[in-house]
């Protein structure tokens, strides 16, 4: 990862590479990143204008407004428009600003504490704006107010929970101030009266309190969309730097006089290629907001060709299998067909291979398997399965199998991290598809994990 420091300007460059979709994984790591950098630099904050001011800085970053400006509650409890980012625009934002309060509308949005769709003001760029109330239960701080770009219109659910991230931690932030300031004034006032002083302390702790869990909160939704993240573009990231040390070596080779096998190296850059665009998909499927939140994922099913994409992952994870001189076979029926989404049947693959890889020691084999079987009541089904040469699993480990985020007793035998998710992830991929996940181990003689997919119909 670049060495580069993480900053408002550098969250700005990213976001652009998100834009066009290039090295995705890694700028969607570092914006959070950028996030975690800002929570930290938000809280060092001394006075509400230094805060404001940095928030602004990061909000730029995101390139979703073409100017921003703050309404914010004075000493006398009235709205006053502060840090306008075009001060030519300061009267139609002032205009603009009215009529929101004029139409009930600020005060709607300032109650709702999240991103409000309004129209926007003619004089002002953009057609339409967002209000964001920054309150708590017991301080209302003020509201932003930003004019959307039309550009990036596909990335605004994303940008906009970001940017919901960035003011909630500036509001706590600010409230924390408050508090502090209040516990001041109480001290300075109320010297004489021993027991009312406790009592409004007690409570300036209990919201300090609070704000601290939610802080908290935050920062474990984070993590969890960073491990998601981080799981599932892993491997075709090691796919990609695999394939593409290994033509370099060839072409290296070359330069100094060896023969240059030019169908291998079509090859390995086809895999490349192949890994980069199951990494776009699964990006873009990590960004859509509405899916994580709602946990349901849509399935584009069509007829698909098993053994196909069973070739497709292995050999995405032959590069790993080799570092470790394991030997990865496969063995499958041919024209077996399952009525299946192609992007998820892939994950669920790469999640047991990658994991079999993982846990066999140096030396061993993985073998992968793809055949036909038909239950007791005549229903035909497609059996993928994985068996490693590992250290097995015990019972309490069989009794965590498929939860999120569970770690096993066992341990990658090259120092490989693990997020606990693969498992979780394959089971509700099977699922989806009206599946069966299956394993059978017992310790000290490894583990054949299976997923069992109804048979559909041969298209041709």
């Amino acid at each position: 990862m670049n060495s580069q420091p993480i900053n408002a300007r550098f969250l700005e460059q990213r976001i652009n590479r998100i834009h066009n979709l290039t090295d995705g994984s890694e700028d969607l790591i570092v914006i959070f990143e950028s996030i975690d950098r800002f929570q930290k630099e938000v809280q060092d904050c001394r006075t509400q204008n230094e805060a404001l001011t940095l928030l602004q800085s990061y909000i730029h970053g995101i390139q979703l407004f073409h100017e921003t400006a703050f309404a914010v509650v004075d000493s006398n409890h009235f709205f006053e428009l502060q840090l306008c980012s075009n001060p030519d625009h300061l009267e139609a934002t002032e205009s603009f600003l009215t009529e929101q309060i004029r139409e009930g509308r600020f005060a709607w949005a300032l109650q709702q504490n999240r991103p409000i769709l309004v129209d926007n003001h003619p004089d002002l760029p953009g057609k339409q704006a967002i209000l964001h109330g920054m309150s708590t239960r017991t301080h209302s701080i003020g509201m932003f107010i930003g004019f959307l770009r039309s550009d990036h219109s596909g990335m605004r659910s994303a940008m906009l929970r970001i940017l919901s991230v960035l003011i909630d931690a500036t509001v706590f932030v600010l409230e924390n101030q408050i508090l502090h300031n209040e516990l001041r004034e109480y001290n300075l006032t109320l010297e004489g009266t021993v027991e009312a002083r406790t009592q409004e302390l007690r409570s300036a702790n209990h919201h300090l309190y609070q704000s601290n869990l939610e802080l908290k909160r935050l920062n474990e939704v984070k993590s969890e969309f960073l491990g998601i993240a981080a799981h599932d573009l892993k491997n075709p990231l090691s796919a990609i730097l695999g394939f593409t040390q290994l033509v370099a070596f060839s072409l290296q080779e070359a330069a100094n006089g060896a023969p240059l096998d030019h169908a291998e190296s079509i090859e390995m850059l086809q895999q490349v290629e192949q890994s980069v665009s199951h990494m776009v998909q699964v990006i873009h499927e990590l960004i859509n907001s509405e899916s994580l939140d709602s946990g349901k994922i849509q399935l584009n099913t069509e007829p698909l060709d098993l053994a196909k994409i069973t070739r497709k992952v292995v050999a995405i994870n032959q590069s790993n299998a080799i570092s470790k001189d394991i030997e990865l076979s496969f063995r499958g029926e041919p024209g077996l067909i399952a009525q299946a989404d192609a992007l998820r049947i892939h994950e669920a693959m790469d999640n047991l291979i990658s994991n079999a890889i993982k846990y066999s020691p140096f030396h061993s084999s993985v073998e992968i398997s793809l055949n036909e079987l038909v239950d007791s009541g005549g229903k035909q089904w497609v059996r993928f399965s994985v068996k490693d040469q590992g250290p097995g699993l015990t019972e309490a480990d069989k009794g965590k199998l498929f939860q999120r985020f569970q770690k096993l007793s066992a341990r990658p035998t090259a120092g490989e991290s693990s997020t606990g998710l693969g498992l979780s992830i394959v089971k509700s991929i099977v699922e989806l598809h009206h599946g069966v996940v299956r394993v059978e181990s017992e310790p000290g003689k490894g583990a054949n994990f299976s997923f069992d997919l109804p048979r559909g119909q041969n298209p041709g």
